[in-house]
């Protein structure tokens, strides 16, 4: 609870600022460690398929708990000491001090006359009977493949980029950076493309531009610079999926579930985020990282037509 309280609606700027600075500090664990993957590899001699898997631990421990810095943290970072960029975490410590100060308490107080012994499970037994319902299930598969694409491409694309193109870690980290950035401004856009498609059409356009970042990714000449033209379809796919899948389980989820359906909603984030260095890095044991990532632009394209199909009941 914070100490000062506002009218509801009525924030300062600054409380806005802090909110979506510490947000930040949430999901950008993937895109602040990955460029730096292939210098972390090396100082512990790991082989390009175990790389992923960095990653993945720090996901799953996401997964079971459910708890435009990266530039400067990459360029930093890869040229003085890998170890530097999980320093950055420091800075959420005066973030939840200031949050508490200043943050103001929005909710209603609990009605404790409400509660009683069987309160638990009966709160369990509608969760899961919500779970039930297709259309809640189906947007919850939507969370994990969104970010399974997500970590396929954080995890890999340093590692592609240095490996097959030449680049440095630094270009990694603009390249993610750029990604990012074409996605907020997409995001931001979220209520104007609304006007004009349904929720389906969205998703599925942004998973087809997703699916045509990864099947044009192996094609872009050695060493060119057009290969960014694939970061921006990605950025641009994401910025289109996220906010409409988000938006979609807030209206599915009972008012009085919300909390729980958005949570169980953001452990399959995590589910996606954990199982694609896994799965990516023993497809590395076969096969190349170029086909790995064909093979992820189809499903993208097979999951961008699965989404146009109706919701049963």
């Amino acid at each position: 609870m914070g100490l000062l309280r506002y009218d509801r609606g009525n924030f300062p700027k600054f409380v806005v600022v802090i909110l979506l600075i510490m947000g930040a500090f949430g999901v950008m664990g993937g895109g602040l460690v990955a460029p730096g993957l292939p210098t972390i590899g090396a100082a512990f001699d790991a082989h390009p398929e175990h790389i992923g898997l960095i990653l993945s631990v720090y996901t799953l421990a996401a997964a079971i708990s459910l708890p435009v810095i990266g530039y400067y943290i990459d360029t930093l970072g890869a040229s003085i000491h890998w170890k530097l960029v999980f320093a950055v975490y420091g800075l959420s410590i005066g973030l939840a001090v200031l949050l508490y100060l200043f943050l103001p308490e929005t909710g209603n107080a609990p009605d404790r006359r409400k509660r009683g012994k069987g309160s638990a499970r009966e709160y369990a037994s509608s969760l899961l009977y919500t779970l039930k319902i297709k259309k809640v299930r189906n947007i919850m598969i939507h969370s994990m493949i969104l970010f399974f694409f997500l970590y396929a491409l954080v995890t890999y694309l340093p590692l592609y980029l240095i490996q097959i193109h030449g680049f440095d870690e630094i270009f990694s980290g603009i390249a993610l950076a750029g990604q990012a950035f074409f996605s907020a401004i997409l995001a931001a856009k979220a209520s104007s493309i609304a006007t004009y498609l349904n929720w389906r059409r969205r998703a599925s356009l942004g998973f087809a531009s997703i699916s045509i970042c990864f099947l044009t990714l192996p094609y872009w000449p050695t060493g060119s610079y057009m290969v960014s033209l694939s970061f921006i379809l990605y950025g641009i796919g994401m910025g289109i999926v996220s906010p409409t899948i988000y938006d979609r389980v807030t209206r599915l989820a009972p008012p009085d579930l919300t909390g729980s359906v958005v949570a169980v909603f953001n452990t399959m984030k995590y589910v996606g985020m954990t199982l694609a260095p896994v799965l990516i890095g023993l497809s590395l044991i076969f096969i190349g990282l170029n086909v790995v990532f064909i093979c992820i632009g189809i499903m993208g394209a097979l999951w961008a037509l699965v989404t146009l199909l109706p919701d049963l009941r």
